[in-house]
This record gives C-alpha cells, sequence and structure tokens, in this order.
C-alpha cells in the first residue's frame, strides 16, 4: 500500500528524530566517557599528589621531630651546665660561710680573751690601788696557817707548807748537818718532821711531817709575774721571834746572785731565823722563799722565787718517792 505524502513526512520525521536523538545519545556517551576519564585522571593525579604529601609530610615530621630532638639535647645540656655552675657557686658559698662562722668565732674567742686579761689587770690595778690603805691583818692570819716553826739542835728557821699531805719547803743551810728536826705550827703544835731532799745548789729542802697529818697549804703566784714597787710581807721567826711579819716593797723582780741564780730583792731585812719563811704579795700568795741577806746592809733582803722553789721541790719529792 502506497504512503501518502504526509505519512512520509512523519516517518522521515522520526527518523530524522530517532536519528538525532541516536547521535544525541551518543554525544552524551561520548562525554560522560570523556568525564569519567578526566575525573579518573584527574583522582589519579590527586592520589599521586596525596602520597607525595604523605611523604614531604613525612619527611617535614622526622625533620621536625630531630629538630625538636636537638633543641632538647641542647637545652639539657644548658640546664645541666647551669646546675652544675650553680652547685659549683653554692659549695663555694656554703665555704665562705663556714670560713666566716670560723672567723667569727676565732674573733669571739679573741675578744674574750683580750676582755679576760683586761678584767684581770683591772682587778690587779684596783687590788693594787687599794692595797695602799687597806688593813693585810686578815691577810695575814690568813697566810700564817701555812707558815711553819723549824726547830733544830743548832737553833730555829722558818717553812713554808706546799701541799695538804705535809710536804714542807725551806733553806738547805737551815737544815744541813741537822739529824733531828720538829716543826711547830701557828697553833702552837708541834711535829716531826723527815727530810724528803735537799739541792745545795739552789739552797732548797724539802721535809715532810712524820704523821702525814693534812695542814693547810699556802696559795702560790706565779714569780714571772711579781713586779718591782709591789707591797710585799715576809713571815718568819727572826732572831727566835716566831710567826713575826715584816713589810715592804719588791726593789727588783729578777737580781742575779751567786750561782747564776735569779732573786727577789726587797728592802725587807732577813735575819736569821727568816730563812725557809715566805715572802708573800698583798693577797696572801707566796712569791718568793726568804733566803739571804747581805752582812752589815740594813734593810737588803734576797728571796728564791717561787716558780723556782716549788719546780725544784717537784723533783725533789719524784726522786724521793721513786727510791721510797
Amino acid at each position: 500500500m502506497a504512503l501518502s505524502p504526509n505519512q512520509k513526512e512523519v516517518m522521515v520525521f522520526f527518523a530524522l528524530l530517532f536519528l538525532v536523538s541516536g547521535m544525541f545519545l551518543g554525544f552524551q556517551q561520548y562525554q560522560f566517557l570523556q568525564v569519567k576519564q578526566d575525573y579518573t585522571g584527574h583522582l589519579s593525579a590527586l592520589e599521586q599528589d596525596l602520597r607525595t604529601l604523605r611523604q614531604q609530610w613525612s619527611s617535614d615530621i622526622v625533620a621536625v621531630n630531630k629538630g625538636l630532638a636537638d633543641q632538647k639535647a641542647v637545652l639539657d645540656q644548658k640546664i645541666e651546665s647551669v646546675t652544675t655552675t650553680n652547685q659549683g657557686v653554692i659549695e663555694q658559698l656554703t665555704a665562705v660561710k663556714t670560713e666566716s662562722e670560723q672567723s667569727l668565732l676565732d674573733l669571739t674567742s679573741q675578744l674574750q680573751n683580750v676582755e679576760s686579761k683586761n678584767t684581770e689587770q683591772l682587778q690587779d690595778i684596783v687590788s693594787r690601788i687599794g692595797a695602799s690603805q687597806q688593813d693585810f691583818s686578815l691577810v695575814i692570819e690568813n697566810a700564817l696557817p701555812s707558815v711553819v716553826s723549824i726547830n733544830t739542835v743548832r737553833g730555829k728557821g722558818s717553812g713554808i707548807i706546799i701541799s695538804e699531805d705535809g710536804y714542807v719547803v725551806t733553806n738547805y743551810h737551815v737544815v744541813e748537818e741537822t739529824a733531828h728536826l720538829s716543826a711547830t705550827t701557828s697553833n702552837r703544835q708541834e711535829h716531826a718532821l723527815r727530810i724528803v731532799g735537799v739541792d745545795p745548789a739552789t739552797d732548797v729542802a724539802v721535809l715532810q711531817f712524820d704523821d702525814h697529818s693534812r695542814q693547810r697549804k699556802i696559795e702560790v703566784r706565779e714569780s714571772g709575774d711579781v713586779r718591782a714597787g709591789e707591797r710585799v710581807f715576809a713571815i718568819g721567826n727572826p732572831l727566835g721571834l716566831d710567826f713575826s711579819v715584816t713589810e715592804g716593797i719588791v726593789s727588783s723582780s729578777r737580781r742575779v746572785g751567786g750561782g747564776g741564780i735569779t732573786y727577789i730583792q726587797s728592802d725587807i731585812s732577813i735575819n736569821p731565823g727568816n730563812s725557809g719563811g715566805p715572802l708573800i704579795d698583798s693577797q696572801g700568795r707566796m712569791i718568793g722563799m726568804n733566803t739571804l741577806k747581805v752582812a752589815g746592809v740594813d734593810g737588803l733582803g734576797f728571796s728564791l722565787p717561787s716558780s723556782m722553789v716549788i719546780r725544784v721541790a717537784g723533783r725533789l719529792i719524784k726522786e724521793d718517792k721513786r727510791t721510797g
């Protein structure tokens, strides 16, 4: 059957429409494929870039961590150095503090010593000032129990009790060539004596109470401190006058006599019977042992220094104990 012109046109139209639609769909499919390909390419590029960035970031992180570690090590080293330095400074400050404290203690000790010496000097000055106006009866009374009258077949002499167990010092010439000795104390009691030892070179002899009775010993002063002008007293038995006291002053504290022996010179006459008695200061302390006078001269006496007498007596006592 033959188609009419209208039908032909319709068919042509649909044919064209189908062709155009097919072409359009083909073009769309082509564009889709192209877009997909472009997207895939871009996606691959992005993934590659991401991998590159990750690698770069990893390298940067490692570098940063290394840098931080290096900086930390440097800081730790600086902190250790500062700590060590500070420790050294602390040790130096501690040493300085210790040294300062020791210096302060030394200065305090020196000040105390100076203060003590000044106090002693002041007391001595006050004592000297008061001595010129003082009544010395109590001083003499306190010293008398330490002084004895020594009785021999040839006469009398004097002695000084130097220990509580009855040791007595006197002059060697008082007991020389004497076998029987006795001592009369200030309370008029008589005691037998024995000779402990003698030293003729210094004219010192040591005796002891046979009964070993307890006695009051004399207070002894270091004779090296004695000065000229000091007021002194001699206690003894001059010419048999028991326990007589004579007053005077020190004329010289270091007078060298025969045999190189040093004496204390005073203006007190040393008469027979005074020998071996004490020369005491204004406080009742023994500073010497009365020994001799110059024949025919009054107001001139010599005493052995107390320090020498005690030293010789100590030696003689030790020798007696060693041999006894």
